[in-house]
């Protein structure tokens, strides 16, 4: 299944909104207009994750009205994104939706992962590396947000090196380890 995430541009190029998506995502209805083809960026990958990473990157590069930048986004992107502020009557309806449901512990540790983003072994979308440095360190790794959090790496950029898209990153070569079938 491919992942995609966009971003629509207005008639001067100038960066309007970011999405995360597959199939016909952006071309659904939004609450911002859809531009023609022509003006919409599209990075698609084989992995979600690369897609909300993507996401998240450039709604930072880019940044939101509310925060002084150009997009009309409301969140931050990407999984349990933050910056939205729900009314009181919306909030209301989504506790209702929630009571008596139940959820594992290991349900609620994948969860409170996956919204933390620190990804690590009870991450369930976490992947594992192999990472050269610059100075030819070797790293196997489970995930590299809080690698390239640490070393002010890009995310992106990092999970194209990963994808053979890029050779390097900084210095940084990057293979990803594929599961082991038992």
């Amino acid at each position: 299944m491919s992942y995609y995430c966009y971003v629509y541009n207005d008639q001067a190029g100038q960066a309007y909104y970011v999405g995360k998506g597959q199939k016909d995502r952006r071309w659904t209805r939004h609450d911002v207009e859809i531009p023609p083809d022509e003006q919409t960026q599209v990075f698609e990958f084989e992995n979600e994750w690369e897609a909300w990473e993507c996401e998240i990157e450039l709604i930072a590069f880019y940044g939101r009205e509310c925060d002084g930048g150009t997009l009309l986004n409301q969140s931050t992107g990407g999984p349990g994104a933050t910056g939205v502020v729900r009314s009181e009557e919306t909030r209301a309806k989504m506790s209702r939706a929630q009571t008596g449901r139940v959820v594992s512990k290991e349900g609620r540790d994948m969860i409170r992962a996956a919204h933390l983003g620190t990804g690590g072994p009870t991450h369930f979308n976490c992947k594992r590396y192999q990472v050269t440095t610059p100075d030819g360190e070797v790293l196997e790794l489970r995930g590299l947000a809080e690698f390239c959090r640490e070393r002010g790496l890009s995310r992106g950029n990092m999970c194209e090196t990963a994808n053979g898209a890029r050779s390097q990153h900084k210095g940084y070569k990057v293979v990803r380890i594929e599961a082991e079938i038992a």
